[in-house]
């Protein structure tokens, strides 16, 4: 990767003298008075990126809170036992092969055809639509039936027998096995205000309460029907639960689905439509193909590896679901880390716009590795506070070894951007044969390393860190150099990958180490008392709340902009994003006002805008991007 200049020498515009710490007339930035009628979610720019990961700011403190109602709550009689989830993913990883092959023309996903094809051929869009469903209805016809019939026929008296039912009821939720079809769609499209009130009413709300309901009532049948017992009974109940999550939110992204593409003259009806061109088929079936080698690849050694787990491990049902709960509060440092770069890059790459794919990949790692700074910091900070409530709360003895892995989780979180960046880039260009090479080479080392971890240097037999590292640390050596491999082609054959350390990565971990002082002070004057007065659940809630309003209010964003970390149009796509951040648009206000104060100071330090990242070629790039999707649109839909 190429890294950024280490000068900071005065920024000067051509024909002006004007100096890189003052202020710029945002007006040049500004394309709503050229394009009027594209407006918020449907104008270019990675301000849409930055809002979609904003929307969901305000939902992280309820969510918070909620995941601390359900551990302190729910968790003691949903998922008593570890092994619950333990036998779910073994059952999920069994058929995950043959699932994989019957998808072939799909597996390359709907959501860069949409991005790709949006701009200039609406109808081209739908078509690739249309196929994506027709295909999946009709194969998944085909393995409910043919593996409904090898579980009863050969499941049942092989080792795996007990999990019988489990299987069954997986191999059933195939068809129709198109129900996140139309919130890919959305994805596509970028209305991503959307898909994220989608995930978030989905996967916090109603999955939660399914995930309490159906649970329960497994338990209940397991206890009344021995045969079955509760363990198995329990999973099976909730994946129905989640299962039917599923066929509801379907419902509710079609809906949301017509109301985008209703002003392009389609419906729903269009959608189900079997009229789609031979090019179509031949574009889904090369990409797809292609795509598929590896989930193919991946699926065989990831069946292979997790048999050898469940031989070699001892307990492995127990351990995987333990690593799982363990490692779930480091997920936080991935919860704004997405950024739909691959859409981006599929809308502005294939149709010429080079300079602005290198643009939306530096200020996707620019803002990825802005957040994981700070909720990595973070959650070190407050792990005292994490092992104290759950040491606290009856009902989780069997989830305190979980606890192990919980600093383990964070190191590993901080490795994500790496893999994440080069799947992003090729994929989101189109080079998918490439990036099936690397992919094939990176399962290659991974089996290999894990036989030689199990059966030849026995890491298992090395007590808790042997478990850590298999579990945790498993794949790093081979998706480091997959990754690498990928990010050097990328930057010589593809698009340049430029990462700006200053203000992506040296600024925002300086503006993290005040949390470490202030989690100390509440560690020391607060929690305690707290804890002694009102209780666990509420200490841990008010220690939440208070831990993201010190974090963001006080002192992480005001001290990035304090710092230097920001330039002008830095902050003018993030205002842009905060006036598109839905229920996140009033917190996200007052810091903005904040970091306008630090703006100021920084200013006048001669500081601010000192490390930028370069705008001018991808703002060109923009504007003739938006000719083209205002071209595209007012291209008619044929008459139906």
């Amino acid at each position: 990767m190429e890294s950024e200049n280490k000068n900071t020498q005065v920024h000067e515009e051509k024909g002006s003298k004007k100096n890189f710490w003052e202020p710029h007339d945002e007006s040049e930035f500004d394309l709503s008075k050229d394009f009027p009628e594209f407006k918020d979610w449907e104008m270019i720019g990675f301000h849409r990126q930055l809002g979609s990961e904003l929307w969901n700011m305000t939902l992280q403190f309820l969510q918070a809170g909620i995941i601390i109602f359900v551990v302190a709550i729910i968790t003691p009689l949903t998922q008593p036992y570890p092994e619950i989830n333990g036998y779910s993913n073994i059952a999920g990883g069994l058929f995950g092969l043959i699932f994989t092959f019957c998808e072939l023309p799909t597996n390359f996903g709907i959501g860069q055809f949409i991005a790709e094809n949006r701009v200039r051929d609406p109808e081209k869009m739908m078509e690739f639509l249309r196929f994506f469903i027709w295909w999946q209805l009709m194969s998944g016809l085909l393995q409910v039936t043919c593996l409904s019939y090898f579980t009863l026929q050969v499941i049942v008296y092989s080792n795996y027998a007990y999990l019988s039912w489990l299987l069954l009821f997986i191999v059933q939720r195939q068809w129709p096995y198109i129900l996140g079809i139309f919130q890919a769609c959305i994805d596509g499209f970028q209305h991503f205000d959307k898909s994220n009130l989608l995930n978030f009413l989905q996967g916090t709300v109603v999955n939660q309460l399914l995930g309490i309901a159906f649970p329960l009532l497994g338990r209940w049948y397991g206890y009344l029907h021995p045969e079955m017992g509760e363990i198995i009974a329990m999973a099976l109940f909730g994946a129905i639960g989640s299962y039917l999550t599923n066929i509801m939110f379907f419902f509710i992204s079609a809906h949301y689905f017509k109301m985008i593409v209703k002003p392009m003259g389609y419906s729903i009806k269009d959608a189900f439509k079997f009229k789609f061109g031979k090019d179509v088929v031949k574009r889904s079936l090369s990409y797809g193909i292609q795509a598929s080698i590896v989930p193919i690849i991946g699926g065989f050694t990831g069946t292979t590896i997790l048999i050898w787990y469940t031989i070699r491990v001892t307990a492995y049902p127990s351990w995987s679901a333990l690593v799982g709960i363990g490692t779930t509060l480091s997920g936080l440092m991935g919860n704004f880390g997405n950024y739909h770069l691959q859409a981006g890059i599929a809308e502005a790459y294939p149709n010429g716009m080079k300079h602005l794919s290198e643009f939306y990949i530096s200020y996707a790692m620019r803002w990825r590795l802005y957040f994981i700074s700070v909720f990595g910091v973070s959650l070190l900070a407050v792990y005292p506070f994490f092992v104290e409530v759950i040491r606290r709360i009856s009902g989780l003895e069997y989830w305190v070894p979980a606890l192990i892995f919980f600093v383990p989780g964070i190191f590993r979180r901080f490795l994500d951007p790496m893999i994440w960046l080069p799947d992003q880039v090729m994929l989101g260009t189109f080079h998918i044969r490439q990036w099936v090479i690397a992919r094939i080479i990176e399962e290659t080392i991974r089996t290999t390393l894990a036989y030689l971890y199990l059966f030849v240097w026995n890491i298992q037999n090395y007590g808790i860190p042997g478990i850590t590292f298999l579990l945790v640390f498993q794949d790093v050596v081979s998706f480091t150099i997959k990754s690498l491999g990928c990010l050097v082609y990328s930057h010589i054959k593809i698009c340049k990958i430029k990462v700006y350390w200053a203000t992506s990565l040296i600024i925002p971990l300086i503006s993290t180490l005040p949390i470490f002082i202030i989690s100390t002070l509440w560690w020391d004057y607060a929690f305690f008392p707290l804890l002694d007065s009102i209780g666990v659940i509420f200490t841990a809630l008010i220690s939440i709340l208070m831990a993201f309003f010190v974090m963001f209010f006080l002192i992480f964003f005001p001290l990035t902009a304090l710092l230097g970390g920001w330039d002008d149009y830095m902050f003018y796509i993030f205002k842009k994003a905060v006036d598109i951040s839905g229920p996140s648009k009033g917190l996200l206000k007052m810091i903005q006002w904040e970091m306008e104060q630090c703006i100021k100071a920084s200013r006048k330090l001669r500081l601010h805008g000192r490390w930028s990242i370069p705008h001018e070629d991808a703002d060109k790039e923009i504007r003739a991007l938006m000719v083209m999707k205002k071209n595209g649109t007012l291209v008619a839909a044929p008459k139906k």
